[in-house]
């Protein structure tokens, strides 16, 4: 968390400011929270801290009032979002206390907008090969910053940087990874997806005898969705199927537990 020092005005000439105010960051977007916090060196009796916000220096957006507490600390919270949140630009928290003891400190906003739908190709490098092979994806609310694939976990990685709550929409080939009750045969199973080590759920939307495609809702901040299949490329065999089982038994118990650290060994 970013504290910016605050922007003092001296009540008179060679007295000390009684009022300090931080905020706590110095650009926010919409739906985030501002917090505004500061001191007072000297309390008023009966005589309240009155904090204002304004766009462009003129058009206000909040008001209120506080009282100090008895060390004369004070904090108060807007929420960046509604009608008198619709402008970009540079805001003033104006925070004042009694005759002649004012302090601003400034931060800027940005708005949200409506997420890019992406539709690409990634080419993921095979492990211990010098061949790759194409990923096909749609993502909203994220960039994709690259593809592997682990042999160990026989799993494909995608890491993103979600600016937003969003999907990702993957097209797999049976080539390349897929999940089948017998290692690599077998009737047809299901995947373990995983995002940031925590086992979620995803809809598969469609599957032809090439490729499986699945889609998984993720939120803002997330980094790393995994899916984990019994079988990638290069082959492994038949001892998929009980690493398969005992990782999938060991992440429920896991997810129901509400642990978040690594999963899987």
């Amino acid at each position: 968390m970013l504290l910016i020092p605050a922007m003092l005005v001296i009540p008179a000439l060679g007295q000390e400011p009684i009022l300090t105010i931080n905020v706590n960051q110095d650009a926010y977007s919409e739906g985030e929270t501002v917090i505004i916090s500061g001191m007072v060196s000297t309390i008023i009796p009966e005589t309240p801290i009155i904090i204002q916000t304004f766009f462009g220096g003129k058009s206000i957006v909040d008001v209120e009032q506080v009282n100090p507490a008895q060390d004369g600390s004070f904090t108060h919270t807007i929420q960046a979002e509604g009608t008198k949140w619709q402008n970009e630009g540079r805001y003033t928290v104006r925070v004042s206390y009694g005759t002649g003891n004012v302090a601003e400190q400034g931060f800027d906003f940005i708005l949200k907008t409506d997420a890019m739908t992406i539709r690409e190709n990634f080419e993921v490098k095979i492990p211990g090969s010098a061949s790759t092979t194409d990923i096909g994806y749609v993502v909203k609310g994220a960039d994709v910053k690259d593809i592997s694939i682990d042999e160990n976990r026989f799993s494909l990685i995608v890491t993103i940087n979600a600016t937003q709550v969003g999907t990702l929409e993957l097209d797999l080939p049976r080539e390349t990874i897929d999940a089948k009750a017998n290692g690599c045969q077998g009737d047809e199973a299901g995947y373990i997806l995983l995002i940031d080590d925590i086992q979620r759920e995803y809809t598969e939307t469609a599957n032809t005898a090439a490729f499986r495609t699945i889609s998984a809702e993720f939120e803002e901040r997330n980094e790393k969705i995994e899916v984990i299949g019994t079988c990638v490329v290069p082959e492994f065999g038949g001892i998929m199927l009980g690493i398969l089982v005992v990782s999938t038994t060991f992440a429920i118990i896991c997810s129901r537990a509400g642990l978040k650290g690594r999963i899987f060994a």
